[in-house]
Parts: structure tokens; sequence; C-alpha cells
């Protein structure tokens, strides 16, 4: 049972080193983009309806019946 466990540990470590690394990449990406000014500022207004969206489909998604 601690052999189980502790590989499930090393797993999810992995995992979310390889998750940090993605997002570590994506950002130096759009960092990049934004130096060389190829990135169009948002407005908060665009900011506000994105995140307005987001929390939409998350409260949706978490009253869906789960299959």
């Amino acid at each position: 049972m601690l052999v189980a466990e502790r590989v499930r540990e090393i797993d999810e470590a992995s995992l979310i080193s390889a998750a940090d690394q993605w997002q570590r990449a994506e950002a130096w990406a759009v960092w990049e983009k934004l130096r060389a000014g190829d990135v169009a500022e948002s407005t908060r207004d665009e900011l506000t309806r994105e995140f307005a969206a987001a929390l939409a489909r998350r409260k949706r998604n978490a009253r869906a019946p789960r299959a």
C-alpha cells in the first residue's frame, strides 16, 4: 500500500512538473510576442466578458451530471 501511494505521488509530481514547464514556455512565448508587438492589448471590457463567460462555463459544468 505504501509503495502504491509513493508511486502515485511520483506520478503526480511528474505531471505537475510537466504542467509547470508548459506554463513557463507559454508565458515566455507570450512575453516574446508582446516585446515584438505581435499581440494586441485587451480592453477591460473584453477581459470582464471573458472572465464572466469562463465563470458561467464553470458553473454550467459543475451542475452537469457526471457519466
